[in-house]
């Protein structure tokens, strides 16, 4: 469970780092 969290939590990053 914590990989996948780690996993969306990366994407959700990458989708608001460029976002911001």
């Amino acid at each position: 469970m914590g990989q996948s969290v780690k996993n969306l939590s990366k994407v959700l990053w990458l989708t608001i780092k460029p976002s911001t």
